[in-house]
């Protein structure tokens, strides 16, 4: 096993947890629902770099600990997604793992583009949510940081307005 991953190797806590037990095998990525859009971006490239890497259709997705990789979803705190590799995966597989970790550790974006898209799916949706009050805040608080100059009207619109800084609506 590569350095990188054995580093990130999975234990079983001590305090009476009773989810799945991928012990021996080695966590890859980690996602929470909350978490900024990034950390979704870099879930789905973690997800689709491993499947490249197995060449495979799709990771398998198991919740048991029979397979060389264990995808686990949902809990009691949140939705959540972990992604594993496990010590028989492919070499391949292994050595994308220590290139994600890597990446990771220099950058905690995996790719901007698909980060940009999801955080701007996610400002539309919270946009929506804002009564016009709300809009015309978010509007003079972009206005203020931004040469553009976005007319307070554009608030009345279910439609997010160019120039509006998304990162204030997403963070």
């Amino acid at each position: 096993m590569l350095e990188k991953v054995k580093q990130e190797s999975w234990l079983k806590p001590d305090s009476g947890y009773i989810g799945p037990n991928p012990e021996g095998r080695y966590l890859v990525y980690t996602w929470w629902e909350g978490h900024p859009p990034y950390s979704r971006a870099n879930l789905d490239m973690v997800k689709e770099r491993l499947t490249r890497a197995a060449e495979l259709n799709a990771l398998p997705y198991e919740k048991t600990d029979n397979g060389p990789w264990i995808l686990t979803v949902g809990g009691r705190f949140g939705r959540h997604e972990h992604i594993f590799v496990g010590p028989d995966a492919p070499q391949a597989v292994k050595e994308e793992a220590e290139n994600i970790l890597r990446e990771l550790d220099d950058y905690p974006i995996l790719d901007e583009n698909l980060a940009d898209e999801y955080a701007l799916e996610k400002a539309q949706e919270v946009w929506k949510w804002l009564d016009v009050r709300e809009r015309v805040e978010v509007i003079r608080r972009s206005n203020a940081t931004s040469w553009e100059c976005i007319s307070i009207f554009a608030a009345r619109r279910d439609e997010l307005p160019a120039g509006v800084d998304i990162h204030e609506l997403v963070s």
